[in-house]
């Protein structure tokens, strides 16, 4: 498990404008169990990543005018403050469930180091790939 804990620093002026950093959290209880695929969790798991690789992508015009524009808005931004306010240059990150790379410019205007996505529709991440 990780946790997010701030650095400390010998000023306190500058230890209240420091960012959250990402620590070890030791004590970790792992359940029997736990990663073990059968087939029907492989079955379920294609059926996600075939819903995913089926779907159209849309041009912009097609989701300015779908009902939930301004959920989908809202959502962006705020995974954009998030990424802005956690990350530091030159970070690495694991993006699990990237999807098509819908957040890729998110994370570059982040300055991060290093970008590892990892999706479980092969199709969507050929997508991302070229984007």
């Amino acid at each position: 498990m990780m946790k997010r804990g701030y650095e400390e620093t010998s000023s306190s002026s500058s230890s209240l404008h420091s960012k959250p950093r990402l620590s070890s959290h030791n004590g970790i209880h792992r359940g029997e169990g736990h990663g073990v695929e059968d087939d029907s969790t492989k079955s379920l798991a294609q059926k996600v990543a075939d819903h995913y690789i089926s779907r159209s992508n849309q041009t912009l015009e097609e989701r300015e005018v779908s009902p939930i524009i301004h959920l989908k808005k809202l959502n962006n931004w705020i995974k954009s403050v998030l990424i802005q306010l956690y990350t530091h240059r030159d970070d690495v990150v694991l993006d699990l469930a990237c999807g098509k790379g819908g957040d890729l410019i998110k994370w570059d205007k982040a300055r991060i180091g290093y970008y590892v996505g990892v999706d479980i529709a092969d199709g969507s991440m050929t997508f991302g790939v070229k984007r």
